[in-house]
């Protein structure tokens, strides 16, 4: 989401605007699903929760974007940086679990197709950024953090094979 926040204030590439997004509604249909298969909560609650789930993230989203956008017009150069780079280091954050199970447990569980499939967006995501006017390098942390985590559960998956 924070990511999506920064690269519409940064206008960048649609598919790049829109990837965020689509990962969110994911997200929120795998929340959802685990309500309604786990504990499960009535149509109904589901149908509540979503709606709430969605609001929440909509304004959450327009406050940032907005916020962006107003650091961009004052020159607020590193509030736009740390709205950029906040998104990977939650990412990378995201990563360190799985990094620590796969070393606890010598094995890598995760399929092949996925990670091939995660390091091949991250590296188009990047390589989409060089056909702006301007390369931006703070939104390339973020894709760049993934591939490079990917890389490493590859070499990890490797080693312990």
């Amino acid at each position: 989401m924070l990511y999506g926040a920064y690269a519409v204030a940064d206008k960048l590439y649609f598919g790049l605007v829109a990837q965020p997004q689509i990962f969110a509604l994911f997200t929120l249909v795998n929340i959802l699903q685990v309500y309604w298969y786990t504990y499960k909560w009535r149509p109904a609650k589901i149908a509540g929760a979503c709606a709430l789930l969605c609001v929440s993230y909509a304004g959450l989203h327009i406050g940032l974007w907005k916020a962006e956008e107003h650091a961009i017009e004052h020159h607020q150069k590193g509030l736009v940086t740390f709205l950029g780079v906040l998104p990977a280091v939650f990412i990378a954050a995201g990563f360190f679990p799985e990094i620590v199970v796969c070393v606890k447990e010598q094995s890598v569980e995760m399929s092949n197709f996925f990670l091939v499939l995660d390091i091949l967006g991250g590296t188009f995501s990047t390589i989409s950024l060089a056909f702006d006017h301007t390369f931006d390098y703070v939104a390339s942390v973020t894709y760049l953090v993934v591939v490079l985590l990917d890389f490493v559960l590859v070499f990890m998956k490797l080693y312990y094979y």
